[in-house]
């Protein structure tokens, strides 16, 4: 009995030495923004030391960081439109339409012994990094790995930043796919990254996948940051998981107050035993009352959570905090009744919560123009309240755009116009600017500037002409009719306010802030789909014809074969042999020629079979 005791304490220590240090909390916010639609959303923070053996950190994403040296990598699914004409902007990131992966290498004239990535060794590793988040959350990331599709970003705001804090610059890439849709299918696999995944904690919240992707608006995010040392080894992981949904009111509540029972049933059950903090916030709104009186007085004495070193969300005073950890213990009522007793303002026209957060700068892009070879590209930056008052100050401050453009769409530069308010700005007037010419199925258009902005301006737009390729056949997507999405654009810029928000760089920079424009669909002219079809059946027609008739005159030789001997016979063989040899190699080089795909799936195999690649497609 003693030696099993003993062996059961050694075998604790011992998992105690390999695991490490791991933290995991979890915290959500519920508000309404807008009548009858209700935000929610739900933030989830792990971090290790480890990087074998962890305890309840996830495996994957610890071997993730192992194959791939990367400092910090940003995903975001996303599905719907966020309307910021009708709804207000929450103290959460909002995201276009599609996946987003940005990711963030080491430099490559790193220190001397560091770990780094050498020249030119960038799209192997984005290729394999794409490929193997793909696998891990059900997603066609894999086509982000494509060279048209990745771009370059030096992120002025952010490097400038890193050099001011003695940081070392790093390299950046960033790629969109508006075209991804989310699903369960991808929120499964992402759910298993949680110690508890959604059967305990505020993960519950998640459990009605009908009313969660009934919503105009959800999007998921994983972010992970390592820290490294000299030599590049891993010393601590980050990782970052964010759900945000926009809901709807549940049928048959017209005209009354739901509680947050009717959105979530059967959530709450119980706490993630893995968590040491747990909370959820219930915004205010401006109603009056005993009962509003009292919990507007309660939620001032609540202090906020931490998650990551970071008070959340940035006002707290004008939420209610609930602790389910503390509730979980309470002997009566505690998680059972906190969805039913739970109380959420009423829905009336022309709602508005206190505290409302207005985005200094908003962004939106049109693509004007009909027909399927000209356009114009515009984009209309209005600066809000970020400018500020000409009257008040004289500070000039600093805003940057980033934009991507797909190949196929061919920008005129000498087209392109920047104006602030009604005045052109020259290149040589910018703080930073960068452009990247397209090269045809190689890689897109990368436009990054950055304007100092004075005081009282009112806008910034982009405005320049383009032209629209054709494509091949095999080139249009399945719903070609549909047409081809263009990137959202990407302004960045700086807040006075402090931001310790999830609107925010996590780890990077507190008071900077991105917005993303509207995507938008561009028309290309389509082919005739149905003629590959008869093309292939007439060509199958011809060939069948023309190797029936070969193969018979090779073969058929009337009045010989029986006065052959057997070295005559033996040679007509090998004749036959050869003349069927060049016709299945005179058909093979006809379709390598024909069709770039199967050319490249010839040369795949055989650099397989150890033969030196082709270059076939």
């Amino acid at each position: 009995m003693k030696l099993q005791t003993w062996s059961y304490c050694a075998a604790v220590l011992l998992c105690c030495l390999v695991w490490g240090e791991e933290v995991y909390r979890e915290d959500g916010l519920v508000e309404w923004v807008q009548k009858g639609k209700l935000l929610v959303h739900l933030r989830f923070y792990q971090e290790t030391n480890a990087t074998q053996h962890t305890a309840f950190f996830p495996t994957p994403i610890s071997d993730l960081v192992q194959r791939s040296p990367f400092e910090q990598l940003q995903l975001h699914l996303t599905r719907g439109r966020w309307d910021r004409s009708e709804r207000r902007p929450p103290d959460v990131s909002i995201h276009p339409t599609g996946a987003e992966l940005e990711v963030a290498w080491p430099d490559t004239e790193a220190k001397e012994g560091r770990k780094g990535i050498a020249n030119g060794a960038h799209s192997r590793v984005w290729s394999d990094l794409t490929h193997r988040l793909s696998g891990l959350l059900c997603s066609s990331l894999n086509l982000l790995g494509a060279p048209d599709v990745v771009a370059h970003r030096t992120h002025p705001l952010l490097q400038m930043q890193q050099l001011s804090e003695g940081k070392r610059p790093v390299y950046r890439q960033y790629a969109a796919l508006p075209r991804e849709s989310i699903c369960t299918e991808n929120l499964t696999p992402w759910l298993k990254l949680l110690p508890c995944r959604d059967a305990a904690g505020l993960a519950t919240l998640l459990l009605d996948r009908k009313q969660l992707f009934g919503g105009g608006y959800h999007s998921l995010s994983t972010i992970v940051t390592t820290s490294r040392d000299e030599l590049g080894r891993v010393q601590r992981v980050q990782l970052t998981q964010t759900a945000t949904a926009v809901l709807h009111v549940p049928s048959g509540f017209s005209g009354k107050i739901p509680t947050l029972a009717s959105f979530f049933p059967n959530s709450l059950a119980r706490v993630c035993p893995a968590a040491a903090s747990s909370i959820l916030y219930l915004r205010r709104g401006q109603e009056v009352g005993s009962r509003e009186k009292q919990l507007q007085d309660a939620a001032l004495r609540e202090k906020p959570s931490e998650v990551g070193g970071q008070a959340w969300p940035n006002k707290p005073k004008h939420y209610a905090s609930h602790d389910l950890m503390h509730m979980a213990m309470q002997p009566q009522g505690g998680l059972a009744g906190l969805l039913d007793q739970a109380w959420l303002p009423e829905m009336q026209d022309g709602f508005q919560a206190v505290g409302t957060y207005v985005p200094a700068v908003s962004a939106r892009r049109m693509l004007l123009g009909s027909g399927t070879f000209k356009g114009h590209y515009s984009l209309q930056v209005d600066l809000g309240s970020y400018a500020g008052d000409g009257a008040l100050t004289s500070n000039a401050r600093l805003l940057c755009v980033y934009q991507t453009i797909p190949w196929f769409v061919r920008l005129w530069v000498h087209t392109l116009v920047v104006m602030l308010d009604d005045k052109v700005i020259q290149p040589y007037q910018m703080a930073y600017h960068s452009l990247q010419p397209s090269v045809d199925r190689v890689s897109p258009l990368v436009l990054e500037f950055c304007l100092e902005v004075p005081a009282g301006s009112q806008s910034v737009s982009i405005t320049a002409d383009f032209t629209k390729l054709f494509l091949t056949v095999f080139e249009h997507p399945p719903d070609a009719h549909r047409g081809f999405d263009i990137p959202s654009a990407i302004v960045s810029f700086r807040s006075d306010e402090p931001c310790q928000g999830s609107n925010a760089f996590v780890h990077d920079a507190p008071c900077m802030h991105e917005e993303f424009s509207d995507g938008s669909l561009v028309q290309l002219a389509t082919p005739d789909f149905s003629m590959p079809y008869n093309v292939i059946c007439l060509s199958s027609t011809v060939m069948g014809v023309f190797v029936g008739s070969t193969l018979n005159t090779l073969v058929y030789r009337p009045g010989k074969l029986l006065s052959m001997d057997a070295g005559s016979r033996k040679r007509r063989k090998i004749r036959l042999a050869i003349s069927t040899f060049l016709l299945l190699a005179l058909g093979l080089a006809l379709a390598i020629h024909v069709d770039a795909e199967f050319a490249g799936q010839v040369d795949s195999i055989l650099q397989l079979l150890g033969f030196p690649s082709l270059s076939l497609s």
